[in-house]
């Protein structure tokens, strides 16, 4: 190879790289638009301001092409997916402290709600407060506690059959900053979705449960959660809350 071709290959394969990696950076950023659009308009306009973050989880618990729902606890009227927000663990109090981070008072604060991650945060630390979230760490991570709370506790599932249970992990999905008319707030929505994986014993407990209606659950198709309840030409059976399309 002589000198001059050696310098072409290089050049060509400088190239490339360089190609390679500006598509990665445009990938990366794609992906990540919401995240960067948070950022940005939290610490320009928004710096000053305070801005609510609801940080949950949704369960997603299908049998047979359906999907099991819950009486809200909040708003009785609807249906919604199993799961609530995240809580945050005592280590993590001096971190959130250092972010400026308040108690959300848009709902009442009480044994149940303590520790939840519906919180206020300076819009100049909202996209560190992400980054934290995005660590994992001091925080709750597994779905089992509103999974147990909302369905076994009551008693729609059996304890003995529901000792524990294995979930796959989905997505997350992080809404861009808006204005909540009911809440008049500023609030980003930040949740992950898991799907339970039962066992064959389990999988016959839901079966059991789908085949008997009851005031506090339903199972609802694909279609039906899309539609938030609502059939054409006829009166809703049930209000599905929005949140349960967010799991699909």
């Amino acid at each position: 190879m002589t000198k001059d071709q050696f310098i072409q290959m290089a050049v060509e394969r400088g190239a490339d790289a360089l190609w390679f990696v500006a598509g990665a950076l445009t990938t990366a950023a794609w992906q990540n638009r919401t995240r960067l659009w948070n950022a940005a308009v939290c610490a320009g306009p928004f710096r000053t301001k305070s801005v609510r973050i609801s940080a949950a989880y949704l369960i997603r618990i299908e049998i047979d092409g359906k999907h099991l729902l819950v009486r809200g606890h909040r708003i009785r009227d609807q249906f919604q997916p199993v799961g609530g927000v995240y809580k945050y663990l005592p280590h993590a109090k001096s971190k959130l402290e250092d972010l400026g981070v308040t108690t959300d008072q848009c709902f009442p604060v009480d044994e149940d709600s303590r520790s939840d991650l519906r919180i206020r945060v300076p819009g100049k630390n909202v996209a560190k407060f992400l980054r934290w979230f995005d660590e994992s760490r001091d925080r709750e991570c597994n779905p089992w506690r509103e999974f147990f709370e909302e369905l076994v506790e009551p008693g729609l599932l059996s304890r003995e059959v529901f000792p524990h249970a294995q979930f796959r992990y989905v997505k997350r999905d992080e809404r861009p900053v808006r204005w909540s008319a009911e809440l008049e707030t500023r609030e980003i929505l930040v949740f992950d979705v898991f799907e339970l994986v039962p066992t064959p014993e389990q999988e016959a407990e839901l079966r059991r449960l789908a085949a008997a209606p009851g005031p506090d659950h339903v199972f609802a198709a694909e279609a039906r959660l899309r539609r938030r309840g609502f059939q054409a030409g006829a009166e809703p059976a049930e209000r599905i809350a929005p949140t349960a399309e967010w799991m699909l």
